[in-house]
């Protein structure tokens, strides 16, 4: 129940369309990215060119990108979106596409891209 409240009041301060609903269609992407180690500046300069591009996308509710204090080799979106056909228009985007090829070049692994959606 603290959580919920919790969650709620974050939300309605830092952007009311994101307060909490029960029926709440809003699709959250948690996304991680492993560099390789000697391509940890190439990887974060690359991922940072995606959020001002991405922010303005229809749809685009949150989108940071944050790196892991105790592996600098590791990067993570946090995302929200209004709905599955925009965080679909967003993977189908150009800035989007036209990275998959540098990103196998960088990356350690292929990025491990999860989608949730709030249950409460």
């Amino acid at each position: 129940m603290y959580e919920k409240y919790l969650w709620k009041y974050w939300s309605f301060h830092t952007n009311p369309r994101t307060a909490y609903d029960d029926d709440d269609p809003m699709i959250r992407v948690v996304a991680h990215i492993l560099a390789k180690p000697d391509k940890i500046s190439e990887t974060r300069t690359l991922l940072e060119g995606f959020i001002e591009p991405t922010r303005k996308e229809k749809g685009c509710v949150l989108y940071e990108l944050h790196q892991n204090t105790g592996d600098p080799t590791e990067f993570t979106f946090i995302e929200e979106w209004d709905s599955e056909d925009d965080l679909e228009n967003h993977l189908q985007s150009r800035h989007i596409e036209s990275a998959f090829s540098t990103i196998a070049e960088i990356c350690s692994a292929p990025p491990d891209v999860r989608r949730y959606q709030l249950l409460g």
